[in-house]
């Protein structure tokens, strides 16, 4: 941190202003002062007279923090992004084809947003329900929040993260699942699901005799009808054992319905591109500006909602009888 560099000039160049407050800070009179130039830091007089010195490299904003996103132009990369991150839930409803944001929390971008899952759910007005199913991208892939998800019922949608795990087809045999979660059978062939237990909390999977009849004859488990059985729970592994097995053609559709999230995102940084932002400093702010978007755009949502129902029920033939 640079609290006073100063250079000589030419006396074209120099600063009469700057000058005094260099002669005020050492006691002398501006005369005895050579002619120089303030640099690399600001130098300025306060209320009562003081001098005040700041580095021009120390942010403004002391809350904000220095966090991470993927590179839009090189997706294998990470960026560094200074300032806040905003954390946003959509709640979806398929039968009437509505996309709400519900809620927004804010904190400085070195937030960990997996961390923070659990607070900001359970701070919105929708609660979470038995049965309800939560999306969520990658950074929500930790086992808290399948555990605290679990508790109150609902069904956990995370993307993978792999993280530092090697994913290579030697490991995973070594490691006895893939990445689904599901098992290899004593033969290295992948299992398949036979069904979710709900009172033991658990899927079983069976290998279903893929061998031919020549390997088979060799193969231990030969005698059972559905071949090797192997079971796994959901309190040994909480990230990959559930309701929906994921991986499957019915975790990849509900998956695919975080797009709505993604939408409300995209909108709020149109509506910031086009617009004039205010220049903001503090959490506080920036809190506060997360959720003025929000109720906005619900309100947006709801009224577009209901102008289509209503232009939808004008349309509608009448019968005369």
């Amino acid at each position: 941190m640079v609290l006073l560099e100063i250079a000589t000039v030419p006396e074209n160049k120099v600063s009469t202003a700057q000058r005094q407050h260099v002669a005020t800070l050492l006691g002398l009179h501006q005369d005895e002062v050579p002619l120089l130039h303030i640099k690399g830091c600001h130098l300025s007089q306060g209320p009562h007279g003081e001098l005040v010195g700041s580095c021009p490299k120390r942010p403004s904003d002391l809350e904000a923090k220095i966090g991470v996103h993927v590179d839009t132009k090189d997706p294998s990369k990470q960026e560094e992004v200074f300032g806040y991150v905003h954390l946003k839930t959509t709640d979806l409803n398929p039968e009437l084809a509505l996309e709400l944001p519900v809620g927004d929390s804010t904190n400085p971008a070195n937030a960990k947003e997996g961390t923070g899952f659990i607070p900001h759910r359970s701070t919105l007005a929708v609660p979470v329900r038995p049965g309800q199913v939560q999306l969520g991208d990658s950074a929500n892939d930790i086992t808290a929040n399948y555990e605290w998800l679990h508790q109150h019922g609902a069904i956990a949608v995370f993307a993978y993260n792999r993280r530092n795990e090697h994913v290579d087809e030697t490991s995973l045999l070594h490691r006895g699942y893939d990445q689904n979660g599901t098992p290899y059978a004593p033969c290295g062939r992948l299992c398949h699901s036979n069904g979710y237990d709900y009172q033991a909390e658990s899927r079983q999977y069976v290998c279903g005799l893929p061998c031919p009849p020549e390997e088979r004859q060799h193969c231990p488990h030969r005698y059972g009808v559905l071949g090797d059985c192997h079971r796994m729970s959901f309190k040994d592994h909480p990230r990959l054992i559930g309701p929906i097995q994921r991986g499957t053609k019915v975790w990849q559709r509900l998956y695919g319905a975080r797009s709505s999230s993604e939408r409300t995102n995209s909108y709020d940084q149109e509506v910031i591109s086009q617009a004039h932002p205010l220049r903001m400093r503090g959490l506080k702010a920036f809190r506060f500006a997360g959720a003025i978007r929000t109720l906005a755009q619900l309100l947006r949502r709801a009224l577009h909602f209901v102008l289509d129902v209503t232009y939808t029920r004008a349309q509608s033939p009448v019968v005369q009888t």
